[in-house]
């Protein structure tokens, strides 16, 4: 039984995530994988997935390898081009090693997940990529906060170092 104080919260949405797929059950399959931590957006093709990320940004996608049209290394390797900083995963159930190499250097992708996938090793490979970004844009901010702290130090010391000259230059009058 519930307490009469009790107020049911949807749990904060920790990342976008978009994920493509030709395969209609793969895409609700992982949609429903993710859907309590991560907002999810779904495409059955390459194409549909770049003129979504026109309109909006995401923090990850993943891929299906082989699509009709468009490639998920085609489309990696342009999501890399366009938005670097998006964390790349490609998913495939082809055991075509060379062509997952030249998928993951090209489009520097994050991870390569075989299909059938591994539930709690896709969730926390997806969990580990958004830490990632997370402590990476934590960092910049450090970075940046350092940056201005060290212009302002520097300036400070410049304004001491004038105060010093000048008083140094003054001779105390004596009564």
């Amino acid at each position: 039984m519930l307490s009469d104080g009790y107020v049911e919260q949807e749990l904060e949405k920790h990342g976008r995530l978009l994920i493509v797929d030709d395969e209609e059950a793969v895409l609700q399959a992982l949609k429903r994988l993710f859907h309590r931590q991560y907002e999810v957006v779904t495409h059955t093709s390459g194409s549909a997935a770049l003129e979504q990320l026109k309109q909006e940004p995401f923090d990850l996608i993943i891929s299906d390898m082989r699509m009709p049209g468009m490639s998920g290394a085609e489309l990696l390797k342009t999501c890399f081009r366009l938005y670097p900083d998006m964390i790349r995963i490609l998913l495939t159930g082809y055991s075509d090693l060379e062509s997952a190499i030249k998928a993951i250097n090209e489009g520097n992708i994050y991870r390569y997940i075989a299909k059938p996938w591994d539930n709690d090793q896709l969730r926390t490979v997806v969990a580990e990529a958004i830490d990632t970004r997370d402590l990476r844009a934590a960092n910049e901010r450090l970075n940046a906060h350092i940056v201005d702290q060290n212009e302002e130090l520097a300036r400070l010391n410049r304004e001491l170092q004038e105060k010093y000259q000048q008083n140094r230059w003054e001779k105390p009058k004596r009564g």
